[in-house]
């Protein structure tokens, strides 16, 4: 791809990944051209490469939009972040260096400081952290492969509002897990591994679950103060 089409790339998809281009929106050509400072060649290479990343979908008559995701959509990404990565914790454990635990530790204790001081622009600071430990991970896994597999399932948009639901006892397991793996880690048992992280990749599916099924059954002023203080 050219370097217009590059910075296109770059600039549409931070805006999907980040909720500025919500699922649903339409992706105009014209202003996507004027928000990028590219033509149009390059506008459509990037979103022809969003397409194949599933971040972006053509829509008969309506053109590129983002898409929407169903239930059986999220529930099929959540079983397959669950057994992927679940498998990555398991080689990890057999494989992590000393150095890469003593990283992980650094990086549990720092998503614990962030939630536990929650100053402004905490939730991107604890997404960052997040996205850190588990690529910690993976790169102790050692396998490229299974690397290109995850990014674009864990690059999905939802993942990043999935923070957005929790509660703060969802948060408090979250962490929690990430202790245990470590845990698992230092032990070098990968089945205790593999476990754990499967389990805490099914507890974000079911927090992003209870707090949809909430919604439903809840008032709309109500729902924006529980989104409010669930961060």
């Amino acid at each position: 791809m050219s370097k217009a089409s590059n910075k296109a790339y770059d600039i549409i998809r931070t805006r999907i990944l980040s909720g500025q281009f919500p699922p649903g929106t339409r992706l105009k050509e014209e202003q996507l051209c004027e928000q990028c400072g590219v033509s149009r060649t390059p506008i459509r290479e990037a979103l022809r490469r969003l397409h194949q990343e599933g971040l972006v979908h053509f829509a008969p008559h309506r053109g590129a939009q983002v898409p929407q995701w169903s239930d059986d959509d999220l529930e099929e990404v959540f079983a397959l972040r669950a057994v992927l990565e679940g498998y990555a914790a398991g080689r990890a454990a057999e494989r992590i260096q000393p150095a890469a635990i003593n990283e992980l530790q650094r990086t549990a204790e720092e998503m614990e400081r962030i939630i536990a001081v929650k100053a402004p622009g905490y939730e991107a600071a604890f997404l960052s952290a997040n996205k850190k430990f588990h690529n910690t991970i993976l790169e102790a896994a050692g396998t490229p492969r299974l690397r290109e597999m995850l990014a674009h399932v864990i690059e999905l948009p939802i993942m990043h509002r999935t923070f957005e639901k929790y509660s703060d006892a969802d948060i408090a397991r979250s962490l929690s897990h990430h202790r245990e793996i470590i845990d698992a880690f230092r032990a070098g048992d990968s089945e205790w591994a593999r476990s754990v992280m499967k389990s805490h990749l099914h507890a974000a599916h079911s927090a992003l679950i209870q707090d949809e099924r909430d919604a439903e059954s809840t008032p709309g002023d109500v729902v924006a103060i529980r989104g409010k203080s669930a961060g």
